[in-house]
């Protein structure tokens, strides 16, 4: 075996495992590509390699750069590394938690060795010299199926931005990605990061280099079929029996495709205000089959692409199957 790839949540614990961890990827205590060697295996962030070489296709160099970071998640964490190792100027972090933004910025100026973080609240931006910036966009913010959402709605903030980078690939073009192009920007979305993370991870497993127009060509592929995605509903049904592994399942699923997760049960529990336990003791299993029939409904008026994950039971009903189908289609 050459190698593999790890993904959430084992991210961080598998490196307990591992004969040896790239610089980098021990700067941010996760790894998510495994590469076999005769001691063990060596860990690697692609993610972060993957970010730079995105970038760097698309014409963004980081060194010198001043660059506001929207956001302290898992994934604008690793953007805040990039920069500080690849030689921003200055960041300017964003949060809406400022002490979640504060942590971020403590942890990267210690370990890259450079002040260069700056860590504010949401609103930090209105403090900052007015000239253009390039920002990163790091929140899961306007991921479908709310794209009508950006983390900063005020155009004012996009007059700031002469280059936008959006994490978030579905959909393709976000709120953020329009806002920037309003204001006369150039905005990009993270297809390409995904694309170049993979990459970054065969050439490690085949120590070789890929060529450009090879990788040019996946992209293409890859934009090709994701078109075709939007241009259908292509919502992921799980089913089976209680406890044969739907949620877990679907969890990765949303994670690897950054769609969102619903889940039949737990949608009814909230509507109903009650337990599935509580509405089989109180109302009976006929009724909630017919609240199962319900929630299908009203899924089937949702915009855009979800995973979807039903009871065990669920697909009994001959109405259930059904509705179901409509929602593949």
């Amino acid at each position: 075996m050459l190698g593999l790839n790890v993904t959430v949540p084992h991210k961080s614990a598998v490196c307990l495992f591992l004969s040896e961890i790239d610089k980098e990827a021990s700067y941010i205590g996760a790894v998510n590509t495994l590469v076999s060697t005769p001691e063990g295996f060596k860990g690697y962030n692609t993610d972060l390699t993957g970010l730079h070489r995105a970038l760097l296709s698309e014409g963004i160099q980081l060194s010198g750069e001043e660059i506001i970071l929207l956001g302290a998640g898992g994934a604008a964490r690793a953007a805040a590394f990039l920069c500080a190792l690849r030689g921003a100027s200055q960041v300017y972090l964003l949060n809406r938690s400022l002490e979640k933004a504060e942590a971020v910025a403590r942890e990267v100026n210690q370990k890259a060795e450079r002040d260069c973080i700056r860590a504010m609240d949401l609103d930090g931006w209105k403090q900052l010299p007015a000239k253009k910036y390039l920002v990163i966009q790091g929140t899961s913010v306007g991921l479908a199926p709310h794209t009508e959402e950006a983390v900063i709605e005020d155009k004012a903030f996009y007059e700031l931005v002469h280059t936008g980078y959006d994490l978030v690939y579905r959909p393709a073009e976000t709120k953020f990605m329009r806002l920037v192009n309003e204001a006369g920007g150039k905005a990009f979305n993270g297809l390409k990061m995904l694309l170049y993370q993979g990459v970054e991870a065969f050439e490690l497993w085949n120590n070789i280099k890929v060529r450009e127009e090879d990788a040019y060509f996946c992209y293409e592929q890859m934009k090709r079929n994701w078109k075709n995605m939007r241009d259908r509903n292509n919502n992921i049904i799980l089913t089976g029996f209680m406890g044969s592994g739907k949620t877990t399942a679907g969890i990765r699923l949303s994670y690897r495709l950054r769609l969102p997760l619903l889940d039949t049960d737990k949608w009814i529990e909230k509507e109903e205000g009650r337990t599935i336990f509580e509405i089989f003791a109180l109302q009976g299993e006929e009724t909630f089959r017919k609240m199962e029939t319900s929630a299908l409904r009203t899924l089937l008026e949702l915009e855009g692409e979800q995973i979807i994950s039903t009871g065990g039971g669920l697909p009994m009903r001959e109405e259930n199957r059904e509705l179901l189908k409509k929602l593949e289609q």
